[in-house]
């Protein structure tokens, strides 16, 4: 159990703890889409941009090349 299913959060300027969304999580790549996989009824959801990163959920992520062709690396 642990800390899963709990929002992500990350320090902010001022050092409070902020919660991150997954445009805050993604910014760094073109992500079109982003999607849970929701064990109970199988099937993918939608997440939107505005939708808190839990922790342990596992993510299905659409990304596009960077403006130099290249696909970024996946570490945020």
């Amino acid at each position: 159990s642990g800390s899963k299913g709990a929002i992500l959060t990350r320090p902010n300027e001022a050092g409070s703890g902020v919660n991150v969304t997954h445009d805050s999580y993604f910014k760094t790549v073109n992500n079109g889409r982003t999607y849970a996989f929701d064990t109970v009824t199988s099937q993918f959801n939608e997440l939107e941009g505005s939708d808190v990163v839990k922790i342990g959920l596992g993510l299905w992520v659409f990304i596009s090349p960077q403006d130099n062709g290249q696909l970024p690396h996946l570490v945020p």
